[in-house]
């Protein structure tokens, strides 16, 4: 029941409160951020008399109460200038969205946008007076990390975001502002041209100046953002939200002011849907201090049901994801139809001036690669259009045309097993890209598809069809989403602790290409030239790494995709890594992809190989994925010479992969026998 679902996760949460040393308002906060189910049982149950339920009930979040000290609110307001720039009334102040882009990097279908921009039939009513829109970079080891104590992204990844950051701020900047006699009518507070505005650093500290900034101005302002379903990340935006609640605190402090609420607004209206709701945000408590100023929104449209984790949850047995994909597609289904996506934000208010909030002297604008990779000197091979992906909104809708719209009925028989891992080109949609970073809505994706399949009366089926792969991210979702250190393997609940080794030569030689098998070898060079592989080829080198062949630990073969690939989502990431070492959701370990015998069933001439290790381009096709058993004038003859110019094999695979079935099999019956192994 919802009920019992919420009981639970109130009980996954508390243990946080006495670790982070948090108090209760902020405990609150922080679960309301995870489930704002769990919030409101703990407030009915333990914290609020039912008089102040009622209350907060008519909003779909919590409201974290704090001290209700009578203070004044303009005794709370700064009046210092500045940057120069002296500051307005409290009563002619304007209201100010920051609208926090994430992984929603397009115009089409972006709910959390439209509710501050209003679309065509609407435009700029019932919206702020002005909008910031920014996007938080953080530099170093922290670049587009997902993953507590992961790696910073590859060159692949970084230039992606960096070309869709790019080209949505452009999008963005030619966005025309509000009409004439609307609410948000331009002139009125002093706006200038919108754009995207990067901020560099920890988003807990330039959101919270960011905000205080404005709020000193005497300014309501709403913060809106998507969330996102990786457990680090939501654990951050609690932060972010607390951070910039104690700077307005100590704003309040320092003016004799007083605390107030914080108010938070989930979801994008009725269900999700693409109503805006920034007209209904009202604040709540006494109407007291530099927090009475500020809200926040939350969006949960990244997958295909808007607020979906939630309410798969509340349909799942026990408040836990469920344990197959099957039972995942019952609860998908009793959710009803997949809603339409919205139109586009029509226009959109002027930004406030950057000495409103920033520096006035930096320009805050999208970086360049090169300021953080050098430039590259060349590629293995020659990329074909296909194994480049250029970033941007513009490319997704393109590629949804040519892959989806025009190529019907390849769209309405895809089959994903029947894909080639070595094929020489992208044999799939090579949509994923787009999906993950919000350059391409999945409703828009899964729509076009619909679309397809009415044309068409005989049409591949979840899961192997394109329909049951955008199902198959929603599972890998919820299962990331419900369920507690998913990235780790020790306390994370779904996970065999299974013993595995820890050799750091064997993991470098995996992830440089010299194991000594040219086809795992050839698919990890792809990996890194393009920053993307097959399905299937994901599949080949994540079972080498790990219960295959080297024994080593998913964990670690995680964290090189998380780096290099383009498509790297935390969920999907770990999930698949757990499937293919067995560790979780799949235990037929028996079953076991061969790096020889597997590539010959789709390339018996080992072209992906000549292609990606061009050092084998005259390597004879009788020998290609064993060179090793090639005489030796042959090898000398083609230019390959294991041993000398390319390594031996770095393990027997025929015979430690019998080995490593036995240690598994060993793993799973101490595992099902309750004991640590």
């Amino acid at each position: 029941s919802a009920k019992n679902w919420a009981e639970y996760q109130h009980k996954r949460l508390i243990a946080i409160r006495p670790l982070m040393k948090l108090t209760l308002p902020s405990y609150m906060l922080l679960v309301s951020l995870h489930s704002p189910a769990a919030a409101a049982f703990v407030l009915r149950a333990t914290v609020l008399p039912s008089r102040v339920f009622r209350r907060l009930s008519i909003v779909p979040s919590v409201a974290v109460m704090s001290s209700n000290r009578k203070r004044s609110r303009s005794s709370a307001l700064s009046t210092k200038a500045e940057n120069g720039v002296p500051p307005p009334s409290v009563s002619s102040a304007p209201s100010i969205a920051i609208y926090w882009f994430r992984n929603a990097l397009r115009l089409h279908d972006n709910p959390s946008l439209l509710s501050v921009c209003g679309g065509s039939g609407d435009c700029g009513n019932g919206v702020p007076d002005l909008v910031l829109p920014v996007y938080v970079w953080e530099d170093g080891d922290r670049r587009l990390v997902q993953t507590d104590g992961g790696p910073a992204a590859g060159r692949h990844r970084t230039a992606f975001v960096l070309e869709s950051l790019s080209e949505i701020s452009k999008k963005i900047s030619d966005l025309p502002v509000p009409p004439s006699g609307s609410t948000a009518a331009t002139g009125q507070h002093g706006g200038v041209g919108s754009r995207v505005f990067v901020l560099r650093g920890d988003p807990r500290d330039v959101l919270a100046e960011t905000v205080k900034n404005l709020v000193s101005r005497g300014s309501k302002v709403h913060l809106v953002y998507e969330c996102e379903v990786a457990a680090p990340q939501r654990t951050r935006d609690g932060e972010v939200i607390m951070r910039i609640r104690d700077e307005l605190g100590r704003v309040a402090d320092g003016n004799k002011g007083g605390d107030a609420a914080v108010e938070g607004v989930s979801g994008g209206g009725v269900d999700g849907s693409c109503k805006n709701p920034y007209k209904k945000v009202k604040p709540v408590g006494k109407k007291s201090g530099a927090l009475d100023l500020f809200t926040y929104q939350r969006f949960e449209t990244h997958g295909l049901h808007a607020d979906g984790m939630e309410r798969y949850l509340a349909r799942s047995k026990g408040g836990a994801a469920p344990g197959t994909y099957g039972s995942f597609r019952k609860i998908f289904d009793a959710l009803g139809p997949v809603p339409p996506c919205c139109g586009e934000a029509a226009c959109i208010p002027p930004a406030p001036p950057v000495g409103w909030w920033g520096d006035a002297g930096m320009t805050y604008d999208v970086p360049g690669l090169e300021e953080f990779f050098r430039p590259k000197a060349g590629t293995v091979v020659k990329l074909s259009p296909g194994e480049y992906f250029p970033g941007g909104e513009d490319e997704a809708l393109r590629r949804l045309t040519k892959t989806v719209t025009k190529r019907s009925s390849w769209a309405a028989s895809f089959e994903k097993p029947k894909t080639s891992p070595n094929a020489l080109d992208c044999d799939t949609t090579g949509l994923s890209p787009y999906v993950k970073h919000g350059c391409l809505s999945p409703r828009k994706f899964y729509h076009a598809l619909s679309a397809v399949y009415a044309k068409h009366s005989k049409h591949s089926q979840p899961p192997v069809s394109l329909h049951g792969q955008l199902l198959w991210r929603e599972y890998n979702y919820l299962t990331g989403y419900a369920t507690p250190l998913f990235d780790k393997m020790e306390g994370n609940p779904v996970a065999r602790n299974i013993p595995w080794d820890s050799d750091e030569e064997f993991l470098e030689a995996w992830r440089s290409s010299r194991t000594g098998y040219p086809f795992i070898d050839a698919l990890m060079t792809q990996l890194r030239e393009t920053g993307w592989l097959h399905h299937l080829g994901r599949h080949a080198v994540a079972c080498f790494l790990t219960r295959g062949d080297l024994w080593q630990s998913w964990v670690e073969g995680a964290e090189v995709f998380e780096e290099y690939l383009i498509d790297a989502d935390w969920a999907i990431n770990n999930f698949n890594w757990q499937w293919l070492s067995c560790t979780a959701h799949f235990h037929q370990f028996f079953r076991c992809y061969s790096p020889v015998a597997f590539p010959k069933k789709t390339d018996k001439k080992g072209d992906y190989i000549r292609k990606w290790l061009p050092q084998f381009r005259d390597f004879p096709a009788r020998y290609i994925y064993e060179p090793w058993e090639a005489p030796l004038e042959v090898q000398k003859k083609a230019g390959v010479v294991v041993g000398v110019n390319y390594p031996k094999p770095i393990v027997d695979h025929k015979k430690i992969s019998k080995e490593n079935m036995g240690r598994m099999k060993l793993a799973f019956d101490a595992h099902k026998a309750g004991n640590a192994v």
